[in-house]
């Protein structure tokens, strides 16, 4: 029985709702424009809380646990995910914040793909870890020197950078999860 209106606004994005999802259970939220989904997902991962009602874990308010406990216990996986400039080593290592402090290690990474189904097909790109899936376009950049050495030097790098490697939505997917 959640409901749940924005700070600083009347309308209520969430009213009454209830559902449960058993330990273990995948569950997709579905549904029109508007209708509360990304709000649901963002009090599972207690970035924000209830305005009334409780959202419950083993039938404790999500509020006695830690945001951070909570955020590692649970994976939310949206259709539209966010991929970075970066390797896809760094991409990974993003989805564990708390280890970034201390590096996750590249056993740390293997086993975070191989839960995301992703391990196969990474294995299958030609730079695996260090392929960038989403590079930043460099199209656009003018570099100009004296020296031609230089210039060819700095458009090799470029063109390294905006090299890319296809992979299917569901394979996008794998990564996110």
């Amino acid at each position: 029985d959640v409901s749940f209106k924005y700070p600083g606004t009347d309308r209520l994005a969430l009213k009454n709702v209830s559902f449960k999802i058993k330990a273990g259970q995948m569950v997709a939220i579905v549904g029109v424009n508007g209708s509360g989904k990304s709000t649901t997902t963002k009090l599972f991962n207690r970035l924000f809380d209830a305005t009334e009602g409780q959202v419950l874990i083993d039938g404790l308010p999500i509020t006695s646990y830690k945001a951070k406990e909570v955020q590692q216990a649970i994976a939310i996986l949206r259709q539209n995910h966010s991929k970075y400039p970066l390797n896809l080593r760094l991409n990974v290592a993003l989805g564990a914040p708390n280890q970034l402090e201390s590096d996750s290690t590249e056993e740390d990474i293997h086993e975070a793909l191989k839960a995301g189904g992703a391990d196969a097909f990474i294995k299958k790109l030609p730079k695996g870890l260090d392929t960038v899936l989403q590079p930043m376009d460099f199209s656009q950049i003018y570099i100009g020197s004296r020296d031609d050495e230089v210039s060819d030097k700095l458009l090799e790098m470029v063109e390294e950078k905006h090299q890319t490697s296809d992979i299917s939505g569901g394979e996008s997917q794998r990564l996110a999860a």
